[in-house]
């Protein structure tokens, strides 16, 4: 199987907000973007901490939320 390569996708922090959740058995972060919200994009386990971290300053803290469960 090939994979085709697709070109780098930016977003600027500024136009995403974070939720966190919980499914089952495991948390996760979850994206949303502000010029698409009914794109969401979720990170399980350590990643969601992992990029939180290394976001730092830039990391959104407007409009975080909790997310139920679908």
């Amino acid at each position: 199987m090939s994979y085709a390569h697709h070109p780098e996708l930016f977003v600027p922090w500024a136009e995403i907000t974070v939720g966190r959740g919980r499914s089952l058995f495991m948390d996760f972060v979850e994206f949303r973007f502000r010029l698409a919200p009914k794109i969401g994009v979720r990170i399980y386990g350590k990643a969601g901490q992992v990029i939180e971290w290394l976001a730092g300053a830039a990391w959104p803290t407007d409009g975080m939320r909790d997310v139920a469960q679908r």
